[in-house]
Parts: C-alpha cells; sequence; structure tokens
C-alpha cells in the first residue's frame, strides 16, 4: 500500500508539473 501511495502521489506531481510547464509556455 506504500509503494502504491509513493507511486500515486509522483505521479500526480509529475501531471502538476506538466501542467505548469503547459501553462507556462502559453
Amino acid at each position: 500500500m506504500n509503494e502504491f501511495k509513493s507511486r500515486s502521489f509522483v505521479c500526480v506531481c509529475v501531471c502538476v508539473c506538466a501542467r505548469t510547464l503547459a501553462l507556462a509556455a502559453l
């Protein structure tokens, strides 16, 4: 469960970073 939670947290961080970069590019 801990591994899944960590992986999910990393996925969320990547999604947020990608979204921020996309908005910055615009």
